[in-house]
């Protein structure tokens, strides 16, 4: 990370859930000042999407549940880490 003035910036694979989860534990850890999280992204990373950019794709519904159902259940678990 680097600082700049007062401001933290903390600059990330924002792909990595790992990467993410410490960046978001640095930003809370950080007293004093703002901090801004950068999280750079790859469109796509890790499904079907990934070679073509594509937003949209053809995946079936069932698909696009399954995806949503473990999104969120990511988020809900970091959520609950971070309190």
């Amino acid at each position: 990370y680097a600082m700049s003035g007062t401001l933290m910036m903390v600059n990330k694979d924002g792909n990595d859930i790992e990467e993410i989860r410490n960046a978001l534990y640095e930003a809370k850890d950080h007293k004093g000042s703002p901090s801004v999280l950068i999280l750079n992204t790859i469109k796509g990373k890790g499904t079907f999407a990934e070679k073509s950019g594509e937003h949209s794709t053809h995946a079936d519904k069932a698909f696009w549940d399954e995806a949503i159902q473990k999104a969120q259940a990511d988020l809900d678990a970091l959520r609950e880490e971070l309190r």
